[in-house]
């Protein structure tokens, strides 16, 4: 196996499913690197079809979405054991195992914890909450950042709950909030432009560590997350991206412990409806027993207040672009700003951001 290119992270402790392949063997999590070292490039028309739903499939024929197990040996293993104990008993070593991930975390550097009102940040911050109460772990190195004022209320809630008093809200009702729609940064395939998201606002993200959580394998099966075609990507947080832009990245429920306890979890408890806070019944009960079940959700909806001057420059770049000239696809403007992860969100992404680039060889 060679690498094009070695990737920031560290992936020892936790695992990264972004990963891509040439016919050469070549792996990279950076869909734009890996395309570079190509001597030629061939579009997939296919992607052009509003109904394509690709897979394994990228835009360039020449790559494809590598299979775990042929980049990481924790999945070559057949099979897997389920957990045979008491569904109480699968918590406590649920909480057990999320405590002893986040006591790795470093006193000595800065972390920048993206909070949502949803029921993964609170599993998170509560754990920790409780790991300070216990003494083991003051967490002041910890800034909780909202990123999204629609959340802002459930969050300062949360925060209160458990004392957090290092907060911050992202102010979205500037223009060009979060820097989405530039030319200067590859959306690595075929991604929503959000995938340029700045959610850090005024902060510095190279002096950061990101903790996050995000991760579904609570809720559906093991095979099935670990082939979905989307990872991190709807809202800009893909793994190669937010390595690149802070300091370094820490996913607890991305760690090799948390998933070998996810992977485990009996079928018949998964993704079990439950109304309390609208998520399924085990990361409801999670959340319950930290206390902070009576908060509600409030569902993200960002405010991405596209600048006109900014609309006319992405507007302007696909219509003047390689890719435009060659395959004549008109962009729905409205739906371009309206459905932020749709179809032609992809389009002008790949078209300005990687068919334009990439000029010399497609």
């Amino acid at each position: 196996m060679r690498y094009v290119h070695r990737s920031p992270l560290d992936t020892r402790h936790f695992f990264n499913r972004c990963v891509f392949v040439d016919r050469h063997d070549r792996y990279s999590d950076s869909f734009h690197l890996l395309a570079q070292q190509q001597k030629s490039l061939t579009f997939d028309e296919r992607f052009l079809d509003r109904q394509f739903v690709n897979t394994t499939e990228t835009p360039f024929r020449e790559i494809r979405r590598a299979p775990p197990p042929a980049y990481c040996h924790r999945w070559q293993r057949p099979g897997r054991p389920v957990f045979q104990g008491s569904y109480e008993a699968y918590l406590d070593l649920l909480e057990s195992t999320l405590e002893q991930v986040l006591l790795r975390m470093n006193p000595r550097r800065r972390y920048l914890m993206a909070h949502s009102s949803g029921s993964d940040s609170r599993i998170l911050s509560g754990t920790m909450a409780r790991l300070r109460r216990q003494g083991k772990m003051s967490f002041d190195n910890v800034l909780f950042h909202c990123w999204c004022t629609h959340e802002a209320e459930s969050f300062r809630q949360i925060m209160a709950a458990n004392d957090w008093t290092n907060i911050s809200v992202l102010d979205d009702s500037r223009p060009d909030v979060y820097d989405i729609g530039r030319t200067d940064l590859p959306c690595e395939g075929w991604n929503p432009y959000t995938y340029q998201i700045d959610f850090w606002g005024g902060l510095d993200p190279t002096r950061h560590v990101l903790l996050s959580g995000a991760q579904e394998t609570y809720s559906v099966p093991f095979d099935h997350w670990l082939y979905a075609r989307s990872f991190f990507g709807t809202r800009g947080e893909s793994i190669h991206r937010m390595a690149s832009a802070f300091e370094d990245v820490f996913f607890p429920f991305l760690s090799y412990p948390m998933l070998e306890m996810t992977m485990a979890m009996p079928a018949q408890w998964k993704n079990l409806p439950d109304p309390r806070i609208g998520r399924d019944k085990l990361r409801s009960d999670l959340v319950a027993r930290l206390d902070l079940i009576d908060i509600p959700v409030q569902k993200a909806a960002y405010r991405f207040n596209v600048s006109p001057g900014r609309r006319r420059a992405m507007l302007s770049a696909y219509e003047n672009s390689r890719f435009r000239r060659r395959y004549g696809i008109a962009l729905d403007e409205n739906d371009l700003f309206r459905n932020w992860n749709g179809w032609n969100s992809c389009l002008w992404s790949f078209a300005v951001t990687e068919y334009e680039v990439l000029e010399q060889a497609v």
